[in-house]
Formats: C-alpha cells, sequence, structure tokens
C-alpha cells in the first residue's frame, strides 16, 4: 500500500495547479458528506450556517465555509470525533499537541493518516537524496526515561516510516532533555550521516561543535523539524560541518504540511493530503510574497474531520517552483501568532535577533536566551550566561533586541541557569504573552 501510494505522489508533485485543486475538491466529496453525517459538529454547523456541502466544493465557494479556531476544538470535543468510520480508517489512536501554551489539543489519527505520514516522511528522504544505508541519528522529544545520555538508544533501522520500502541502515535516538555538550558527545561517539532535531538544539550545538572543534566527519545532510528555521542556522551549519539543513514543516493534528523542495530553500504544500489557504486580516487568499494566517484542511482524516482549520501559525506565499513541481510554494515559516510582538497603536512584528548585525554583540558571553513581551513598554530577556552582563553589554544588547522588535522598548534582564523547553522539547527564542495574540504563555521560572 505504502509502494501504491508513493508511485502515486511521484506523479501528483508535478501535477499543475488546475489538476491539484480538482484532486482536492474530489477527495473533499466524500469527506464532507461523511463529516455531515457523522460528526456532530459539522452536521450541527452546516444546518445553524444553512450550508449545503456540495456546493462548498470549489475554489469560489470554499470560504463560504466558516473557519475553525484552536478554541472551537476545544470546546468541541468529541463532537468532532466521528460515530463511524469506513473501512480501513479503524483502529483509531489519540494524541495531543504540544501544549507549550498550557492548552493542548487532542487529535484522532487513523491508518490512512499514518500510512500518509509514512509517505511524506519517504518523499523527503527521497527529494533530499539520502542514502538509506547510512545511520540517521534523531535528537528529540522521547518521553520519560527514554534514550537518554550518554548513549541513548540504538535502533536496527530507521523507525517505522520506512520500514516497508526496504532494509535501512542503523537508527541512533537521544532524548532533547539533554545538555547540547551531552549531544555533542553522544554525535561524536555514533557518527552518524543523517541527523534529525529541532532548529533551536540545531543552533547550539553547532554552536557548541564550532567552539569545540568536532567536525562529524560522517554528516551529509540535517532535517530540522518542529519550530522555525532561522536561516543563519543554515549558514552555521555549513560552516561548522559543510552540510546543508532541509525544513519541514508539520503539526500533531495535520501531520506534514510542507516539506522544503529539492533543489531550493522555500518548502512546498503536500497538497495530496492537505488543502492548506494563506490568508490575510481580511480573510482574503494572500498572493506571493505576503504574509497570512495558515488554514489548513485535512483531505483524509475521517475519524476527526478539519475543515478550514485555522492553526496559528503565520507564513509568507511564494512564487511557483523553477524545479516544475505544482505543488504550492510557501517562502517561508513564520511561527505561531503568539511569536508576534505587539507595538503601541496595534502593529505587530516578527522579531529577529541576529547576531552579525552588531559586532559587539557576537562577543556577549551568552550561551541562550529567550525574549517574552510582557506589555506594549516592557520586554523580558531571559539569558543563559557564562556570567552577568555588564552594564555596557546589556545597553549592546537592549539596543539588538529593540532593534528585533522596530521600537525602543525597556528590556529587563533575568539571569536563569536554563530555559525550559515546552513538554515536547519545543523551545522559542521570541514570543509575546499579550492578549492581543489568539495563545500565550507564562514566561520561564
Amino acid at each position: 500500500m505504502l509502494d501504491r501510494l508513493l508511485d502515486r505522489l511521484e506523479e501528483s508533485q508535478w501535477w499543475p495547479k488546475d489538476k491539484l485543486q480538482e484532486y482536492q475538491f474530489g477527495q473533499l466529496r466524500p469527506l464532507m458528506q461523511h463529516a455531515s453525517a457523522r460528526v456532530p459538529y459539522y452536521a450541527r454547523l452546516f444546518r445553524e450556517h444553512d450550508l449545503d456541502p456540495d456546493q462548498l466544493l470549489s475554489p469560489k465557494t470554499w470560504y463560504r465555509l466558516p473557519l475553525l479556531t484552536r478554541s472551537l476544538v476545544q470546546e468541541a470535543g468529541s463532537d468532532l470525533h466521528s460515530s463511524l468510520l469506513p473501512e480501513g480508517h479503524t483502529p483509531v489512536s489519540r494524541q495531543l499537541t504540544s501544549g507549550s501554551t498550557g492548552s493542548p489539543v487532542e487529535s484522532l489519527a487513523t491508518p490512512v493518516t499514518s500510512l500518509f505520514w509514512r509517505a511524506m516522511t519517504v518523499r523527503d528522504h527521497r527529494w533530499h537524496g539520502r542514502d538509506f544505508s547510512g545511520k540517521l541519528a534523531s535528537i528529540h522529544y522521547t518521553g520519560s526515561g527514554v534514550a537518554e545520555p550518554p548513549h541513548g538508544l540504538t535502533r536496527p533501522d530507521w523507525g517505522t516510516a520506512t520500514r516497508d520500502i526496504g532494509q535501512t541502515g542503523l537508527g541512533a535516538v537521544l532524548s532533547i532533555f539533554s545538555t547540547t555538550a551531552e549531544q555533542a558527545a553522544w554525535l561524536n561517539e555514533c557518527n552518524p550521516h543523517y541527523l534529525v532535531t529541532y532548529p533551536s538544539a540545531l543552533k547550539a550545538l553547532a554552536q557548541h561543535c564550532e567552539e569545540q572543534g568536532h567536525h562529524l566527519t560522517n554528516l551529509r545532510n540535517i532535517r530540522t523539524f518542529g519550530e522555525v528555521l532561522d536561516p543563519s542556522v543554515r549558514e552555521l551549519c555549513r560552516r561548522v560541518w559543510n552540510v546543508s539543513v532541509a525544513d519541514t514543516y508539520s503539526t500533531v493534528e495535520t501531520g506534514f504540511l510542507a516539506l522544503q523542495c529539492s533543489d531550493h530553500e522555500h518548502l512546498h504544500v503536500m497538497s495530496e493530503d492537505v488543502l492548506m489557504e494563506v490568508l490575510d486580516d481580511d480573510d482574503r487568499p494572500c498572493q506571493p510574497g505576503e504574509t497570512g494566517r495558515v488554514v489548513v484542511t485535512t483531505l483524509n482524516n475521517y475519524a476527526m474531520p478539519l475543515l478550514r482549520y485555522d492553526i496559528g501559525d503565520y507564513a509568507e506565499v511564494g512564487e511557483p517552483c523553477p524545479c516544475g513541481r505544482g505543488l504550492p510554494v510557501l517562502k517561508r515559516v513564520l511561527g505561531r501568532s503568539r511569536n508576534l510582538f505587539v507595538l503601541p497603536g496595534g502593529d505587530r512584528v516578527w522579531p529577529s535577533l541576529e547576531l552579525s548585525e552588531e559586532t559587539d554583540l557576537a562577543q556577549l558571553p551568552v550561551r541562550q536566551y529567550q525574549i517574552v513581551q510582557t506589555s506594549q513598554e516592557l520586554v523580558e530577556a531571559f539569558v543563559v550566561a557564562h556570567r552577568s552582563l555588564t552594564t555596557e553589554e546589556e545597553s549592546i544588547a537592549s539596543r539588538a533586541i529593540q532593534r528585533a522588535v522596530r521600537h525602543s522598548i525597556p528590556v529587563k534582564f533575568h539571569y536563569v541557569e536554563a530555559i525550559p523547553r515546552s513538554p515536547t522539547g519545543k523551545y522559542e527564542e521570541f514570543r509575546s504573552d499579550l492578549r492581543s495574540t489568539s495563545e500565550s504563555a507564562a514566561p520561564p521560572a
């Protein structure tokens, strides 16, 4: 079954836009009928808004379906679950989002959604020319007591996603809740050909290896997931290990949303599994070069259909790709709404702290930081450093932060031993806790 799907995906990636849309709405027709008959939330939604599902199935009418927000998913609970599933869509498994905002969302997965997740994983490996006989190392969330340092966990293969396509090389796993020094020592020990991890962990790891002279002689390619990848991390990995980074975009609720192109650094939307819209503040589709909210419809999840789900992320739409694939392009994923800083007057900005912008900034003894906006007139900088910064150094850092948020806002410094990750190991360098953003979380203790 996986082989057949991979063959189909090999063909469909080259379809033009019109054929992809025709395929997507063809997939949506039975899903919408199922949702109307078997999912209480949608049966009520269609009735209350006097909507005929069959009349929504075109790009010109799809927008009439109201958006589904994270809070609505939480409020609906089991009303978003199907009362009866078609053959082949059982058994159902339950899963939670990371809940880094303190409000996790439960979603349901089926053998069909799992099949697409496996297929997209293999697509990513193939796009980036990974040799399946090589060794794959992964640093991620593993659960309590699993794959702990110093030795982690060794597997006979790369995992369930690739198990059905033939023999692979060894797999090695280390818990993300390990120190950067432990991760570097572990990588030197297993010396993998490929590495998979979060962008924030990769940045700290590359900086450590550069300082310590760890070269990882076998390393050929790195794959990132789970967080926004800053372009500076790509350059850092080229400089330290002479390897490229391939980014992915996914959520627990929806599976893979986009994979990095094999020839470029932008991402292609996985249109065979999701219908993605990028909408501006007036809910109109964004054009290439414009940034908007990511709204996703899952095409193959009959257990818990998510129709026009506003997942809380922002992305910039890209031009059609020169590679020839018809899959839509995201030039970049900017992060969740809680990463937007709110300026006096209501304007919002995406902060980005580039060390190269000020020569003195790169010389500061800072190992890790998190910048949290607690009001429109204050940001708090939580800093892990070899020592507290001097008054002059705090001034240098304050100017860089103010430049990043494009406002001369006061900065309050806190020196901490560590900045905690979310329960599933994710980390954000910038976060706004203002109520005007759609999500919030407490600053680190």
